[in-house]
């Protein structure tokens, strides 16, 4: 806001030198990280059930390409940091994933490793699953209060081997 205030000439070069020094450091970062082992299974296996999924996330598209360049066989809609005007936690970020999948809040349900993803699902009105990935604590995603929460990605494909029907509710 100062900057904006004393010097509104210079916002603009502002901006884009700190998108460049974000996006080389989200770069950098998935060159040397590695997409969970559990993510192409999980996918490929929502994918045989029919079910649409989606990725939103608050990185740059380029980023998640380097770490997972064949998204788009796994899921039928990606939207990135650089896809969408407001990020979540803001709505329009699912919700623009949620357009292009052609659902409804009710009719989907919001997987994160973070109270983050469980809040926006709970604003939307999705259901909620928080996984244990070891990004959050159980305790903190307790506190957002997700539908379920699981200890690892792929006990999501157990849980949709049962019978049809919502997904049973165990925040525990």
């Amino acid at each position: 806001a100062a900057l904006r205030e004393d010097r509104p000439g210079e916002v603009p070069g502002f901006r884009k030198a700190a998108r460049t020094l974000v996006e080389g450091l989200e770069i950098a970062a998935a060159e040397s990280g590695a997409l969970f082992k559990e993510t192409r299974p999980l996918l490929a296996g929502l994918r045989e059930r029919s079910v649409r999924t989606g990725i939103i996330t608050r990185n740059c598209r380029s980023a998640v390409l380097r770490l997972f360049p064949d998204i788009g066989q796994y899921c039928q809609a990606f939207l990135s940091r650089d896809d969408v005007g407001r990020v979540k936690p803001h709505p329009e970020h699912l919700m623009a994933a949620l357009a292009l999948l052609g659902a409804e809040p009710s009719e989907a349900a919001m997987v994160g490793d973070h109270p983050i993803d469980i809040h926006l699902g709970r604003r939307t009105g999705t259901y909620t699953i928080g996984v244990l990935s070891g990004h959050s604590r159980r305790e903190d995603l307790l506190e957002a209060e997700p539908d379920l929460i699981v200890s690892s990605a792929p006990e999501i494909l157990r849980r949709l081997s049962r019978p049809p029907g919502r997904l049973p509710s165990d925040a525990s």
